[in-house]
């Protein structure tokens, strides 16, 4: 497995994420820590001749309104944004011996079309 590469969130640090796998060795699947990084990471893909998802999968998180447009549209992972904010305002306004400052909001993984089996189960 490859080390982690750091980056910005852009779409830039993506595409410059992407150059740098492909010349350490291609990844069955990759996690971007956002929609703009993955979509960046798929055009030096791309241009590479690489193909997602046959040859990589990619999964990014924030599902942001353009993951569906991607071609392949993006897997990626969804936050309850109203959760969270609901429960930063619970948070903020209680007293805060009363506040209980851990409660899990669930992310949620939308699988589309960036992202495929692999291994002994896919054959």
């Amino acid at each position: 497995m490859p080390d982690p590469i750091f980056g910005t969130w852009t779409g830039q640090s993506g595409y410059d994420a992407g150059v740098r796998l492909l010349e350490q060795g291609l990844p069955d699947a990759v996690f971007a820590a956002s929609d703009l990084m993955a979509l960046g990471m798929m055009r030096a893909f791309s241009e590479a001749g690489v193909r997602v998802p046959d040859d990589v999968s990619i999964v990014g998180f924030d599902d942001h309104e353009f993951a569906q447009q991607f071609t392949p549209p993006l897997t990626t992972v969804r936050q309850d944004f109203e959760a969270l904010g609901a429960r930063c305002l619970e948070v903020l306004f209680a007293n805060s011996e009363e506040a209980v400052l851990t409660a899990p909001i669930r992310p949620r993984l939308l699988v589309r079309e960036s992202t495929r089996l692999r291994g002994k189960e896919s054959s």
